[in-house]
């Protein structure tokens, strides 16, 4: 059973799946978590996917992570904003950095969209060229689970 919205859990990163889902363990168990307000490049959206991936385990490197949970998704993972050691924010990082987009159908925070503004505009990451790699929901849509290697289970 996830734990319900606006639970705070200290959890052990078992696994980085890709640039916004990680696997943890927490008291209760393990946890399958989707970082909250982003969208990151598929593992088969070359090379963006790996570039997210190997980046947010960068940022977790220390194992341990915080979450605060926000809900849960149409794949029952766990929504959450992750924190870990010296890193308020794993999600809030990768957009600033060019490693993900907000997923604004469902964010309006002000913090996350002029991350984003600032990451386009300074041509970072996915923002570096022009092309559809800004969009991993377009990627997923024409590449669906089954087809390659790259979509999501």
């Amino acid at each position: 059973m996830a734990p319900p919205a606006g639970s705070h859990l200290a959890c052990a990163l078992e696994k980085v799946i890709d640039g916004d889902t990680i696997d943890v363990r927490c008291d209760d168990g393990p946890i399958r978590v989707r970082i909250w307000g982003i969208d990151a490049p598929e593992r088969g959206q070359t090379p963006w996917g790996d570039a997210a991936t190997l980046r947010l385990r960068e940022l977790l490197a220390s194992g341990s992570v915080a979450l605060s949970v926000t809900g849960v998704d149409v794949y029952e993972r766990v929504l959450a904003r992750v924190a870990a050691p010296q890193l308020s924010d794993a999600g809030l990082s990768l957009v600033r950095e060019g490693y993900a987009t907000v997923h604004t159908r469902y964010v309006t925070d002000a913090d996350y969209r002029a991350a984003r503004t600032a990451a386009r505009r300074e041509r970072l990451g996915i923002w570096s060229r022009p092309g559809a790699q800004q969009r991993p929901w377009e990627w997923r849509r024409l590449n669906p689970p089954g087809a390659n290697d790259g979509g999501k289970a």
